[in-house]
Order: structure tokens, then C-alpha cells, then sequence
């Protein structure tokens, strides 16, 4: 669990896990070769876990857990850097999807490999279209460019919801799970959790369930 403080200057409480049955061989360090990139994945350590696992039945995947927070990055760490090509277009702010994005892409990706990137992006088309533009379109096809493909939203057909507004309203989906190209074709059926989660309060993001037959 990582302690930081948000943009309006609160201590927030955030992490992520990864979780295998099986055996994690050893951690992915994910990187940059652009230095402000290096230095905002060292401040959100906890935030970005990728790690090399092998399955019971020997498979072997690379497993990157992520949690973009709801808080765009401090505009005082990247003054005067020059952020363009990072930034979305319609967004003035930088958000962790960005340091994702580029940390993935300076990976560079083999098809022919096994990977699953998940978690809460904080991050929905719905959001473009209640408040306008603000890039979260660009946010998912920055990923699928690389090479993914995301499961839920690719088996249905729409935007499945994944998360309950403090208002009880359900129709972001802000938890994403993507697979590189040579899953794709092994995946069967992707689904959330039941709402049973919502009504008992044990979270208010709904799991995002991936049946792939590797």
C-alpha cells in the first residue's frame, strides 16, 4: 500500500496486486527511456505492478497490475518539460494512463508473447460523453495500438459498467483488462462479477472476469 497526497493536497491510500496460482518468476521493470516518465513510475511505485508469471499447467504470462489514480499527475513535477506527444489532445492535464501508455510502449511488445493488463484506469468513454472530449477514447486506442486488445468492452460490443458512483448510479466502465494479440485467440468470454458485490458493500467496482484458454 503506497500513501500520497492528491492534487487538493489529501493523503490518499492506493496499491495494487497481483495475484497467481502459480509462480511469479520475477518483476518486469517497466520503464522510459524519457526521464520524467522514469521519475513519476518511481513516485507511483505500487500504482504499476508487472511481473513474469508461470501458470500450474506451465504457461507462461506477463502480468502488468495498474491503478490510474482519479488525480492527474502534479503540474509542479513537469514544469517546463515539454510533455508533448504524451499529452492527451483534448485533455490538459497528464494522468497515469500517459506514464502506462509509455512505459508499455518502450517494452515493445511481441506479439508472439503472452501478456494481461488490468485495472483501474479510472478511465470510460461514458466520461467523453457527459462531460465532452476530454480524451478517454484516446486513452484505450493508445493501448490497442500497441498491440491489445481489450476484452470486455471487445466481447460485448459496448461499454459494460464496472463501477457504482457514490450516488448509486452504475454506467462508467473504468476497470479495462487487455491481452496482447496472441491471447486474443484464446480467449473465450469476458463478464463482471455479480451485483451482489455492489449490494453487500463489499466494493464498488465490479471484478472483470477473462475465461482464456491458453
Amino acid at each position: 500500500m503506497t500513501i500520497t497526497r492528491n492534487k487538493n493536497g489529501q493523503d490518499q491510500k492506493f496499491g495494487t496486486a497481483v495475484l497467481v496460482k502459480g509462480d511469479i518468476l520475477d518483476e518486469i521493470n517497466l520503464t522510459s527511456d524519457l526521464d520524467w516518465i522514469k521519475k513519476e513510475i518511481d513516485h507511483f511505485r505500487g500504482n504499476l505492478l508487472a511481473y513474469r508469471v508461470k501458470t500450474k499447467d506451465h504457461q507462461k504470462i506477463n502480468i502488468v497490475s495498474v491503478y490510474s489514480p482519479a488525480w492527474c499527475i502534479d503540474s509542479e513535477r513537469i514544469q517546463d518539460i515539454d510533455v508533448s506527444g504524451v499529452k492527451l489532445d483534448n485533455n490538459p492535464d497528464i494522468w497515469f494512463t500517459e506514464i502506462l501508455w509509455k512505459s508499455l510502449q518502450y517494452e515493445k511488445i511481441d506479439p508472439n508473447d503472452s501478456w494481461v493488463v488490468a485495472g483501474d484506469l479510472n478511465c470510460s468513454l461514458t466520461f467523453d460523453i457527459k462531460w465532452g472530449p476530454r480524451g478517454n477514447d484516446q486513452v484505450l486506442k493508445r493501448i490497442e495500438d500497441l498491440g491489445f486488445y481489450e476484452c470486455l468492452r471487445g466481447i460485448h460490443k459496448k461499454v459494460v459498467p464496472t463501477f457504482r458512483t457514490s450516488r448509486g448510479h452504475i454506467e462508467d466502465q473504468i476497470d479495462h483488462l487487455f491481452i496482447s494479440s496472441h491471447l486474443r485467440n484464446k480467449l473465450i468470454d469476458c463478464s463482471v462479477g455479480s451485483h451482489e458485490v455492489f449490494d453487500q458493500s463489499l466494493s464498488d467496482h465490479l471484478p472483470v472476469i477473462a475465461e482464456i484458454r491458453i
